[in-house]
């Protein structure tokens, strides 16, 4: 729903109106003059716009003074709430260190059983060296196409 109200928002389009009505008030109610009621008019728009601006900026002078309290008081607890959090996650490390120990005995005791061969230590994985020729990946099969696609390849060479 659009807010019919958000003109009367801010303090200047407050103090535009205030100096319209002052105005209109001394021209056609008081039958002032245009130019008196265009200088009066001008003025009190000036003395609103500046009171409605300081009370606002008052106002948020306040908030920032309550949020600075807040800041300082989350900084305070900082170290305390990062004593935990290490805390915790030094037990979260050494939980996961005791269950992987467990899992490598395990494996150790069964290693002589396996028929993958012994524990490689210290290595993620047993694939071959960067240096090794040869495909990682070794298909077990055709592709449907491939060997149309191997016949229609001829040589190219780049003549610049």
């Amino acid at each position: 729903m659009k807010n019919n109200w958000a003109f009367l928002q801010k303090p200047a389009n407050v103090a535009l109106l205030g100096a319209v009505l002052v105005f209109v008030l001394l021209f056609v109610l008081f039958d002032a003059g245009f130019i008196l009621s265009l200088v009066l008019g001008g003025a009190a728009w000036f003395g609103l716009s500046k009171f409605l601006t300081d009370r606002m900026a008052a106002e948020v002078a306040e908030a920032a003074d309550r949020f600075e309290d807040k800041a300082r008081a989350a900084v305070a607890d900082l170290p305390e709430t990062m004593d935990k959090a290490t805390k915790a996650a030094r037990d979260a490390a050494a939980e996961v260190s005791g269950a992987i120990d467990e899992q490598v005995s395990k494996l150790r005791d069964q290693g002589s059983s396996d028929d993958e061969g012994e524990i490689i230590e210290g290595t993620a994985s047993a694939a071959p060296a960067s240096g090794a020729s040869g495909p990682r990946v070794k298909p077990s099969k055709s592709l449907p196409g491939q060997a149309d696609l191997a016949a229609r390849k001829g040589t190219w060479k780049y003549e610049g």
